[in-house]
């Protein structure tokens, strides 16, 4: 995808932008072509002056639990978080050293949150990426006990599959029991969720699931893995208070509601 066409698709949407935390699942290492590409069937990269990008058209955070981030290695890594800090975009979901399942803190005093993400596909690197559901459970127990509201992305499932499996129903209802007050899903490509509704998160235990919520920028055009959602969430003392979905389309070079 050309640079400029990125923008236009960025740009395009930063209305849906407005409040305090804005949350990105970034595919793709910020680095060198000079970087050897992982021996895999698709191997991702972009340049690192999209985390400019990001951050120009509203984002705050991005999200870097999934299976393409590391299409380039360690070195793609640290040169993705460098890029994103120069922009001041925070990482979610990936360290170099320490745990990648701690929680990151976002929002203001009132309406803070924390940010938990983790890619749960089979032979993405633990070290480096949040990869154990086990620490994940463990950290939002904690989160629960100190009142602090934590939503977690994740990174699962199948691909092109409208309807989420019976293993990611089960694994959100512990990750709700453990604390979560709600979860945002990507890898599918397409809306995914547990009936045929679009757009209509599922409420484990009053929590709103959303399994999958499609492609904003990504080089697929097919007509189905041209829709997505955005998720408006407000927080507050703690506590999640409110929730929509704004289904999107891709239209060419900018993504409108449908």
């Amino acid at each position: 995808m050309r640079d400029s066409s990125a923008r236009s698709l960025l740009e395009s949407t930063r209305a849906l932008r407005n409040g305090a935390v804005s949350l990105v699942n970034l595919e793709t290492p910020l680095c060198d072509p000079q970087l050897p590409p992982r021996a895999k069937k698709y191997s991702l990269r972009s340049p690192a002056g999209f985390a400019k990008d990001l951050r120009a058209a509203g984002f705050t955070h991005a999200v870097l639990a999934n299976n393409h981030v590391l299409d380039r290695g360690r070195a793609g890594l640290v040169q993705t978080l460098i890029a994103l800090k120069a922009a001041g975009v925070v990482p979610v979901g990936a360290s170099l050293s320490g745990d990648p399942c701690r929680a990151t803190m976002a929002g203001t005093s009132t309406d803070s949150v924390a940010l938990l993400a983790a890619v749960l596909l089979p032979g993405e690197d633990g070290r480096f990426l949040c990869h154990d559901e086990a620490r994940l459970v463990a950290r939002l127990k904690v989160l629960r006990r100190r009142g602090i509201a934590a939503v977690v992305t994740l990174h699962w499932g199948s691909e092109f599959d409208p309807l989420a499996s019976r293993e990611q129903m089960a694994t959100a209802a512990r990750l709700v029991r453990a604390g979560a007050v709600a979860i945002v899903g990507n890898h599918a490509h397409v809306v995914q969720g547990s009936s045929g509704r679009d757009g209509v998160p599922s409420l484990v235990s009053g929590a709103p699931v959303w399994y999958g919520i499609g492609n904003f920028l990504f080089d697929q055009w097919q007509p189905w893995t041209r829709r997505a959602l955005a998720v408006q969430m407000d927080v507050s003392d703690g506590r999640l208070v409110g929730w929509k979905s704004l289904a999107l389309r891709r239209d060419g070079p900018f993504v409108r509601p449908e």
